[in-house]
């Protein structure tokens, strides 16, 4: 989103002094060395891409980040599920109540 793209002079100024609608005083740098730590990125010498390459760099780290923050919540999500499942069929176990595929699922 070119309303949010940062000056290169802007690289090290606090976020919330670049954009009145930010409250991190995180600077742009920051952001970008700890999203590529987060993604496993190789560092990215930022001094050396013009304004465009620099931002459009930025923005493609930050869909990476959507990316994997979806991928992690929907990891948890199913693992959620399958927590419940066994939480289900061991109060069943305990009460007596598993049928025969269950029984097969539980005790392996």
């Amino acid at each position: 989103m070119k309303k949010h793209w940062v000056k290169k002079e802007d690289l090290d100024t606090p976020l919330c002094e670049v954009f009145s609608d930010t409250k991190t005083n995180g600077t742009a740098r920051q952001w970008v060395a700890i999203t590529e730590f987060v993604l496993g990125v190789s560092p990215c010498d930022l001094d050396k891409k013009n304004f465009t390459e620099l931002n459009e760099y930025m923005d493609s780290l930050d869909k990476q980040l959507l990316i994997e923050n979806e991928r992690d919540a929907t990891y948890q999500r199913e693992e959620q599920k399958l927590i419940e499942q066994d939480e289900i069929t061991a109060w069943k176990a305990v009460n007596g109540l598993l049928e025969e595929e269950d029984e097969n699922y539980y005790h392996g």
